[in-house]
């Protein structure tokens, strides 16, 4: 939560507006960004003051993005999303970003702290969309791409953290190329290190360094230290880790040093080493002053008590090791839901108190000169242990296996239906448009005839949004209406042709629903306007191979001559949901003028996918 928290408070403060009437909104992000709540009664009366004088909507939203922070900080929640809901209603123009997305960023916080981070993410993503439609160059969006990656390392989704990361770094240095990086940099090598790319986080934390001597910034070198510290532990490069530590806690405070994990890592190190008073001194120097109130505290006590019991055990001091194994059992039980935590405790404290009854047994042969026994009891000890390790193993993994699939399906699927969501108001407002121009010819049966494709048009569209697949069958079916509605309209001023693959069975064929239509109604609405001559749009669908099928939608009309603005336009969609269904989908996709004659030619190959 602090890193996130950081986030907003970085945006909260680099909004610079005017001092009026004693207000020293400087003095109020001095006071969020320390989080100094013995002010916050204060911060919160001139932030009312201010909003009660103040008649500019956007300065407005950002004044409550900054009161928001702070109910949020006191774990005021639904104090602070009435106070969202009510900023959010004071400017609805598209005018009112990118202020206005600071409101967003609260309400991303919002439904993090009530434990929604699939809802949080999926805010952010909106967001970024609105973004990058009116404001592209905007700092807000280099932010929002933060708070993306964020929610993503929650979601244990290193690889979308990190290439959201890298989006706001790149943004960030088109901005403001002289800007300290640094904090970016160390993001970038804590996800490297949790994939375990090693390496890669050495040299981002490396790059973490340079930044903050070039601004000579090196209130944060502890931290930097630590992490590297915690990265030769894993390769492990021992020497290496003394080093680092070392220089980590000659810069820090003793205070740094407690909340940072520079002595949970010196414990590792020492523990590593052999080396029991010094394992133990480190250790307990961070367990003298252990929170149950914070969450940090939890993993850094874990690390500890684990790094005892393995000393202990590999010094013969079972019943401390026992005894450091339940600490650490007890410390991770807010971590764990309910079932894993009670069979990971059983196996555990049965693998333990197993190790220490067969060393029972192993002394006792051995002080009867049972030898052969001992030897063989040692064997079933070492055995029993390695498989119980094995089976633990085993089980953890696919345990964050299951759970970070189901957090990936669920983020594709919420970027999937956002992408839907923005072509159906486009596609019905032309129905409708149709059917007016048709009602206004007085021709009744004509305009029923009008209206019962136009209800089965929506019927399909409707259902389409809701699904993730449909046949194409369903898909060319919803297709052909819509051209023959269209038709219609048009007087027959166009016809229309499919040509499908006889090889093919679309009934047992499942796509992504309405990739085609977007472009059939382009060449409709405007390839085929003022043209002379009668229009004609080609559909055609093919095998490609066994795992690709090839849609080509080719007309006569004017051409393709594209226009260049901000808007988010069907061919951007089109070409994230081809990204989304198969990241090598994208790249096959062209859309071009005709060499034979005036017209239009699209063409991608699409990946099959649950397909019988």
């Amino acid at each position: 939560m602090k890193i996130l928290y950081c986030i907003i408070l970085l945006f909260l403060s680099v909004n610079n507006l005017t001092a009026q009437n004693g207000f020293d909104l400087k003095h109020i992000d001095s006071i969020i960004d320390n989080r100094v709540r013995n002010q916050y009664d204060k911060a919160l009366q001139q932030l009312t003051n201010r909003l009660n004088a103040e008649k500019n909507p956007r300065i407005l939203q950002t004044l409550y993005a900054k009161k928001t922070a702070i109910l949020l900080d006191q774990n005021k929640i639904n104090e602070a999303q009435n106070t969202i809901n009510f900023a959010q209603k004071l400017c609805v123009t598209d005018n009112c970003y990118p202020e206005k997305s600071s409101l967003n960023f609260q309400q991303a916080v919002v439904y993090f702290q009530k434990n929604e981070t699939a809802t949080a993410l999926e805010e952010i993503l909106k967001n970024n969309l609105i973004l990058q439609k009116y404001t592209p160059k905007a700092r807000e969006l280099a932010i929002s791409y933060s708070l993306t990656a964020y929610y993503y390392n929650t979601l244990e989704d290193f690889r979308n953290a990190e290439i959201y990361l890298k989006k706001s770094l790149d943004l960030e240095k088109e901005i403001n190329p002289d800007k300290n990086f640094a904090s970016t940099y160390n993001n970038l090598g804590i996800l490297s290190k949790k994939q375990k790319k090693w390496t890669k986080a050495i040299h981002f934390f490396k790059q973490t360094l340079q930044q903050d001597a070039k601004s000579k910034n090196f209130q944060n070198n502890i931290y930097t230290y630590n992490n590297i510290a915690s990265v030769y532990l894993e390769i492990p490069k021992l020497d290496s880790v003394y080093h680092y530590l070392k220089k980590a806690k000659k810069s820090a405070t003793k205070e740094e040093l407690f909340n940072s994990s520079v002595y949970p890592n010196f414990c590792v190190y020492f523990s590593r080493k052999n080396k029991v008073d010094s394992t133990l001194y480190y250790g307990h120097q961070f367990l003298s002053r252990f929170s149950e109130n914070n969450p940090d505290h939890y993993s850094k006590a874990a690390v500890v008590y684990s790094e005892f019991s393995q000393l202990f055990e590999r010094n013969s001091r079972l019943d401390s090791s026992l005894f450091y194994q339940k600490k650490l059992l007890e410390i991770k039980e807010k971590q764990w839901n309910t079932t894993d935590k009670e069979e990971m405790i059983s196996k555990a404290e049965q693998k333990a108190q197993i190790k220490y009854q067969n060393q029972v047994i192993q002394a006792l042969e051995q002080k009867n000169y049972f030898q052969n026994l001992s030897i063989r009891q040692n064997r079933i000890l070492i055995f029993s242990i390695v498989i119980g390790f094995i089976l633990l193993l085993i089980a953890l993994i696919l345990f964050f296996q299951r759970r970070k699939l189901k957090h990936e399906k669920k983020q594709i699927e919420l970027e999937q239906k956002i992408l839907r969501s923005q072509m159906n108001p486009h596609f019905i407002f032309n129905a409708l448009t149709a059917i007016q121009n048709k009602v206004m010819e007085n021709n009744p049966l004509g305009t029923a005839t009008y209206i019962s494709r136009f209800s089965k048009l929506i019927r399909q569209n409707f259902n389409f949004t809701q699904k993730e697949f449909v046949t194409l069958e369903e898909d060319l079916d919803a297709l052909k209406n819509y051209m023959a509605t269209q038709q219609m309209r048009f007087e027959n001023k166009f016809d229309y042709e499919f040509n499908i693959d006889e090889n093919l069975n679309p009934n047992f064929i499942n796509i992504p629903p309405m990739l085609l239509q977007p472009f059939a109604e382009n060449a409709i609405e405007h390839g085929f306007k003022d043209i002379s001559h009668k229009g004609k749009i080609e559909i055609i669908v093919a095998q490609q191979n066994k795992e690709q099928l090839r849609f080509k939608i080719i007309d006569n009309g004017k051409g393709f001559y594209p226009k260049t603005d901000e808007k988010l336009h069907a061919l951007e969609i089109i070409k994230t949901r081809l990204k989304l269904n198969n990241p090598n989908d994208e790249a096959t996709f062209y859309i071009k003028n005709r060499t034979d004659v005036p017209g239009t030619e699209v063409s991608f190959l699409l990946t099959l996918a649950n397909n019988p």
